[in-house]
C-alpha cells in the first residue's frame, strides 16, 4: 500500500511540474500574443485616425461645393466684404 502512495505521490509530484512548466510556456505565449495585439491597435488607430482625417477633408469639400452652388458667401469672402467697407467708411469720413 505505501508502495502504491509512493508512486502516487511522485506521479503528482512529477504533473505539477508539468503544469508549472506549462503554465510558465502559457505565459510566456500570452505576453507575446499580448504585444502583437497591442501592436496591431496601435495600428489600425493611426490608419482610423488616417481615414477620419481624409473623410473630414472629403466633407468640407462636399459642404464648400454645395455653399457655392448655393450662392452662399464664405466666412472668407464675408471678411473682404467687412473690410472694404471698413477700408469705405474711412474715405468717405476724410472727405
Amino acid at each position: 500500500m505505501f508502495g502504491k502512495l509512493k508512486y502516487l505521490f511522485l506521479y503528482a509530484y512529477e504533473a505539477a511540474e508539468q503544469m508549472e512548466e506549462k503554465s510558465k510556456e502559457f505565459a510566456e505565449g500570452r505576453e507575446k500574443r499580448m504585444e502583437q495585439f497591442k501592436k496591431e491597435h496601435k495600428e489600425m488607430e493611426i490608419r482610423a485616425k488616417e481615414k477620419i482625417q481624409e473623410t473630414q477633408g472629403a466633407m468640407k469639400e462636399h459642404m464648400q461645393d454645395v455653399v457655392k452652388e448655393m450662392g452662399l458667401a464664405t466666412r472668407g469672402e464675408i471678411d473682404e466684404i467687412k473690410k472694404m467697407i471698413s477700408d469705405l467708411s474711412k474715405n468717405i469720413e476724410k472727405k
